[in-house]
């Protein structure tokens, strides 16, 4: 019986990408896939010279690492390419004001 109790109220539970102690949220669903990813990820690489851009393809996010001689690695991780762009601008704006990167 108590069997039974578990396999219901695991039928009742949204789908979404979650496990034991973590909240029940479902998972947003995202549309861009392997290839539409790899693709975003080359034109960001063509957009910002100064950066490597790769898509995360299991966890389904876009990565940034800046190619500055800077004293902590610089990473920008974002689920769209909207959101890297703007990442990428805001975290390249903050090297320009601390005087690690010239005004451009």
């Amino acid at each position: 019986m108590m069997a039974l109790r578990r396999a219901i109220e695991r039928l009742r539970r949204p789908k979404g990408n979650h496990h034991p102690g973590s909240s029940r949220a479902a998972r947003q669903d995202r549309r861009i896939d392997h290839y539409a990813g790899h693709r975003f990820a080359d034109e960001l690489n063509r957009e910002h010279s100064g950066w490597l851009v790769i898509w995360l393809t299991w966890q389904r996010e876009f990565c940034a690492i800046a190619q500055w001689p800077v004293d902590t690695p610089l990473v920008v991780t974002a689920a769209t390419p909207k959101e890297l762009r703007r990442a990428v601008l805001e975290a390249e704006m903050a090297l320009i004001r601390t005087g690690v990167l010239p005004p451009q």
